[in-house]
């Protein structure tokens, strides 16, 4: 990747650029409405008596979060070899998918199978994005792969009727 281009003065974007900045802003749309969607259900949740799973699932999504975006950093301004790229990459969205899922994991026994396979689904996705030629195909696989989990998670686990996991309140 050349760094020149992207410390010039009159740098502009191109079309392909700002079709995957769209596409990434529709993931992370995606990622909260998951997210956000399904969070209710664990307040309600029988199982959760105190909120220490919640904490501890927390703590390693924004751990996930934080390689990752460390990882894009440093994969803009190029100065990122190879190998380290792919350890941030499934470190980090390995950190991400535990910290979602776990809570979900340990709630709703019926969405177990399901999370567990939609989780090494998504990870041998980014597993597999990782030895792909160049740094910009990995992170279109990775992509890729946080697409699959959301249209996994809304096919396979949020279809699934887990009310008689929940308390009245």
């Amino acid at each position: 990747m050349n760094n020149s281009l992207y410390h010039a003065k009159e740098r502009h974007a191109t079309w392909l650029e700002l079709f995957f900045d769209l596409v990434f802003v529709a993931v992370i749309g995606a990622i909260w409405w998951i997210y956000f969607d399904s969070f209710p259900l664990l307040e309600r949740a029988q199982r959760l008596t105190n909120g220490y799973i919640l904490i501890f699932a927390q703590l390693f999504l924004c751990m996930g979060l934080l390689l990752l975006a460390n990882m894009i950093r440093h994969a803009i301004l190029g100065d990122l070899d190879r190998t380290t790229f792919s350890l941030l990459g499934i470190s980090g969205l390995c950190l991400f998918y535990l910290g979602k899922q776990v809570p979900y994991w340990y709630a709703f026994v019926p969405w177990r199978r399901a999370i567990v396979s939609n989780t090494l689904i998504c990870v041998g996705i980014t597993v597999a994005s990782s030895f792909l030629p160049r740094v910009e195909y990995s992170l279109f696989g990775m992509m890729l792969g946080m697409l699959v989990y959301v249209a996994l998670t809304f096919r396979r686990i949020l279809s699934v009727d887990v009310s008689d996991y929940l308390s009245e309140h």
